[in-house]
């Protein structure tokens, strides 16, 4: 009986760091998209893409993976 508690308590470990995962991974989703709508708000106000790497911590061809 022991292993199959020991068992159940690897599986239960298990279950809640892919949770944790599943949960980070749309939290990444939604701040992509939230970065991605500010980006192309602030290109369409004249904000140059200098600007951007500086405020975003990203490099110009981070920058234009994020455009269309």
């Amino acid at each position: 009986m022991r292993v199959f508690a020991e068992i159940g308590d690897l599986l239960g470990a298990v279950l809640t760091a892919s949770a944790r995962v599943q949960t980070l991974q749309l939290q990444l989703e939604a701040a992509r998209s939230a970065l991605d709508h500010a980006v192309h708000q602030a290109l369409g106000s004249g904000v140059e893409r200098g600007e951007l790497a500086l405020a975003s911590g990203l490099n110009g061809s981070e920058i234009e993976t994020l455009l269309p």
